[in-house]
């Protein structure tokens, strides 16, 4: 069998060389540590401490690649920092139409809210200059500078937790994209730390 970490041979039975695993927790505990020490305020924003961390960790940046399923979907020139995977991810958004009122008849926009499940198993790409929602068959990129809002609802009754972050729109209602696993609620809160440490931004808790 193949190693899951290298992706070479590592015998029969074994999924890991246990070096590689070593290796590997190694680095994601240093990637942790980064972020837990923007979450405490000792860090401004931790994106290029995590970038200069993934360039000289060559077993942990082929690690994170090894876990993309879509890996054709990330530009060539973009660093993989982090990699969320099995989170369902919904889109809420206003679609503009316009419509006849009045004597005249004049046309006047009217915005009509949805909210669509785009995926209950997408993979979070975290890179160095955009996050990739991966769901089935399809992308979707939104650069850092377009991301202008983000956002942690607790969990409430019978609602696991969710991050949630808004995208630039001409909309005057916000864009917004949740994330969250019903089983695993540890993962949104992942996500929230980790786009928080890259962007430099602090979240709303509600």
């Amino acid at each position: 069998m193949k190693c899951s970490i290298c992706g070479q041979q590592c015998g029969l039975f074994k999924s890991y060389h246990e070096d590689c695993k070593s290796a590997m927790i190694m680095a994601a505990t240093k990637i942790y540590s980064i972020i837990n020490r923007y979450e405490n305020g000792n860090l401004a924003c931790g994106k290029m401490e995590m970038i200069e961390l993934i360039k000289n960790e060559p077993l942990y940046r082929m690690y994170l690649m090894n876990q993309i399923s879509g890996k054709d979907q990330i530009y060539n020139n973009e660093i993989i920092l982090y990699v969320e995977k099995n989170v369902a991810v919904s889109e809420q958004k206003n679609r503009c139409t316009m419509v006849r009122t009045g004597y005249r008849w004049e046309r006047k926009p009217v915005w009509n809210p949805s909210s669509v499940l785009l995926s209950d198993s997408a993979d979070m790409v975290f890179t160095d200059k955009a996050v990739y929602l991966l769901l089935m068959g399809s992308s979707m990129r939104y650069p850092y500078g377009k991301i202008v809002n983000i956002g942690y609802n607790d969990e409430k009754f019978m609602c696991p937790p969710e991050v949630f972050f808004d995208v630039k729109t001409t909309s005057p209602f916000p864009h917004r994209f949740f994330v969250w696993n019903k089983y695993q609620k540890e993962k949104a809160e992942k996500v929230k730390q980790v786009l928080s440490c890259i962007m430099g931004y602090k979240y709303m808790q509600w």
